[in-house]
């Protein structure tokens, strides 16, 4: 999951790029459908505690969407 979500992955990954509101929102919908995650669980409710945990992804207040944990690093001295 979290490499779906990484700046490595949504570089080249048109797709799910496209599939991003403003707020950088992805419906878990769409995530589901991927044909890695379909063999993994079928559970939508599985992919959410799995991303419970992660502090690359975050979930919004209707557990619903899906979003890359925006991460302020400076890269600038």
């Amino acid at each position: 999951m979290e490499y779906y979500f990484s700046r490595e992955n949504l570089v080249q990954d048109a797709f799910l790029v496209s599939k991003m509101d403003k707020e950088h929102y992805v419906d878990l919908s769409v995530i589901a459908e991927f044909k890695l995650m379909k063999a993994l669980t079928t559970d939508d409710s599985v992919i959410l505690e799995a991303v419970k945990s992660s502090t690359k992804i975050s979930v919004d207040d209707s557990a619903k969407r899906l979003r890359p944990t925006v991460s302020n690093a400076r890269t600038t001295l």
